[in-house]
């Protein structure tokens, strides 16, 4: 294959180039948009981390205040229970 001419190179590559700035104009376009969607994406994202752990907290919350609740419920009856075991054992010893 013999080489090419300087002016055969010269035209080849002006039309490899050709549309090139078209296209890299395009290009930084969808660049830009892109990046503002990914900061939408991150803010919103942001947004909803931030929801679902404020739920995560009260829901926490929530939770210890109702195990809180059942167990002065689960210490009162047992003091009501040993109260009245008390009273049937002396009642017993009584006899």
């Amino acid at each position: 294959m013999q080489p090419r001419s300087l002016e055969d190179r010269v035209t080849l590559l002006e039309r490899n180039l050709q549309g090139l700035p078209e296209r890299v104009g395009a290009l930084e376009t969808r660049v830009t948009e892109l990046t503002v969607q990914f900061v939408q994406f991150r803010d919103e994202v942001r947004i909803e981390f931030s929801a679902v752990r404020k739920e995560t907290s009260e829901a926490f919350l929530e939770t210890h205040k109702l195990m809180f609740e059942l167990h002065q419920d689960a210490l009162r009856q047992s003091k009501i229970q040993y109260e009245d075991l008390l009273g049937r054992i002396a009642l017993l010893k009584n006899t």
